[in-house]
């Protein structure tokens, strides 16, 4: 697995406080992880869907819901952006793989889908994250996988521009890194998360009485 820091180097007066738990967090998950550690632990105050269990679990149909519509909202966004529109061939059988077809209505915008494709990451990853999974594992997992595909570097494409797998081509076991993961370097993410927030509290706090003690300082006069 290869070693990505995403976190600045504590201050001094914090790094006693590192645990072994925040050092594998700190490899294991992305920037993009850490700020949903962030906002869905601020929200999680007020919206348990929200939280985020320890260890790789699926989560409650309320939390699944919550995420679906997460997901597919940014993907009709992104689909808007590129200039698309999706339509069902058969409007009893709803929106299912095979029987959507998308047109192109020719009114792209380079802005708006630059932001959807973010935020599908964002959100994408944020849904790991209600499952207890760490991104960074996963997705250099399915890298691997990915470019094994391309066999002497050789590609075989779809109509709908899709890479096909080659003989012999072996999925990603996700269960399987799951697992490798619990017995070498367990990463206990809501535990993570809670010193995330208690640090970003901690910060806050000693701004707060900075920004006391200057304005209570006496200023000397001019002159």
């Amino acid at each position: 697995m290869e070693d990505t820091p995403t976190t600045t180097e504590a201050p001094a007066a914090e790094q006693s406080t590192i645990s072994r738990n925040d050092i594998i967090g700190s490899r294991f998950l992305s920037s993009t992880a850490i700020s949903n550690l962030f906002t869905m632990g601020c929200a999680a105050a007020i919206d348990p869907r929200q939280a985020i269990p320890g260890k790789p679990t699926m989560p409650g149909p309320d939390v699944r819901l919550v995420r679906d519509r997460l997901i597919f909202e940014e993907v009709l966004e992104l689909v808007v952006a590129l200039g698309g529109t999706i339509h069902t061939k058969d409007t009893s059988a709803g929106i299912v793989k095979g029987n959507v077809e998308f047109v192109d209505h020719g009114n792209p915008n380079l802005d708006a889908a630059i932001d959807a494709c973010c935020d599908i990451i964002y959100v994408a990853v944020g849904t790991l994250l209600a499952m207890g999974v760490p991104d960074i594992p996963h997705i250099n997992l399915v890298n691997l996988r990915n470019n094994q595909k391309f066999p002497d570097m050789m590609a075989v494409v779809d109509a709908n521009g899709k890479f096909q797998k080659p003989e012999g081509w072996v999925a990603p076991n996700h269960e399987e890194l799951i697992a490798e993961m619990q017995q070498q370097c367990p990463l206990d993410i809501a535990r993570f998360q809670a010193g995330l927030l208690e640090r970003h509290r901690n910060r806050r706090e000693a701004l707060k009485r900075t920004e006391t003690a200057t304005t209570n300082t006496p200023q000397n006069p001019v002159g």
